[in-house]
């Protein structure tokens, strides 16, 4: 499977359920519905050191 974000190809990448919420840089509300995407552990772990004021939570 391919990482949406990176685009790097896995053997074994999974579908990981993701739920945001929180501002975004310009401080714009952001909510989203639960959505099922493809993404990698490296992606995952820039996203939560981005610092940004946001929550989310993934599900295996």
């Amino acid at each position: 499977m391919i990482c949406v974000i990176c685009k790097k190809d896995f053997d074994n990448l999974g579908e990981t359920t993701i739920h945001i919420e929180g501002k975004t840089k310009d401080g714009k509300e952001v909510k989203t519905k639960e959505k099922k995407i493809n993404i990698c552990e490296d992606c995952i772990l820039e996203i939560a050191k981005s610092g940004l004021p946001t929550e989310i939570r993934f599900e295996d």
